[in-house]
């Protein structure tokens, strides 16, 4: 999407929070996912990568790391719940490093 979320004075950091809200659902982590220092040493963040969930906070354990692989770093989300409360059909969407 390419919204900061760190700038909350955003128009398309609002749209897009109210579009998301109306689905119930949480963007899961606060911390920057960009932090670039130019030439002059002058430093900047910016929140671009986000996983959305509906889950409880207490289903769910974030990290966010610097994986090395790019210049935007990781989020890990670790998603635990009881077998009883999922859903009857679950899907999953990875993103596949091996190929790029």
């Amino acid at each position: 999407m390419n919204i900061n979320f760190l700038n909350t004075d955003c128009m398309n950091r609002k749209l897009f929070m109210d579009l998301i809200d109306c689905f119930g659902l949480k963007i899961t982590s606060t911390e920057p996912t960009r932090v670039f220092t130019d030439v002059n040493g002058h430093t900047s963040t910016s929140k671009v990568d986000y996983i959305l969930t509906n889950a409880e906070q207490s289903e769910c354990k974030v990290e966010v790391f610097d994986a090395f692989i790019g210049d935007h770093r990781t989020i890990l989300l670790d998603f635990t719940t009881e077998l009883e409360t999922m859903p009857q059909s679950v899907s999953k969407l990875v993103r596949n490093l091996s190929s790029l």
